[in-house]
């Protein structure tokens, strides 16, 4: 996915979703269909060949998935952007009905 694809596609928040590549643990800052963006960790070498990448959510287990493959997109120096793919026709409903924009309650004008 071009950086410009990612700018238009759907990105999801998801408080406790984690990417784990190659036993590293990292934050994922927002999540569409077949990009993620996560915090990027010191001294790891992103542009290396990826043997393993699953999501993890400790609250939400049908959000644990494996990643069927995974290719770095993007890197600056707080984020590290992956392009990726898992084997699952309807993630991008189950990222949308996790979204935390979901909980997100409207505020009503009192004052009027």
């Amino acid at each position: 996915m071009s950086s410009a694809n990612r700018r238009t596609a759907q990105r999801y928040v998801l408080g406790d979703l984690l990417l784990e590549v190659n036993g590293v643990v990292h934050e994922t800052v927002d999540i569409s269909a077949r990009s993620v963006a996560v915090i990027a960790r010191p001294g790891i070498d992103y542009a290396m060949r990826r043997s393993h990448a699953r999501f993890i959510s400790a609250k939400l287990a049908k959000l644990n998935r494996e990643v069927r493959w995974l290719a770095v997109t993007g890197l600056r120096k707080s984020l590290a952007i992956f392009d990726y793919a898992v084997d699952d026709p309807d993630w991008e409903a189950l990222l949308r009905q996790h979204d935390a924009a979901n909980d997100v309650v409207i505020l009503e004008d009192i004052f009027g």
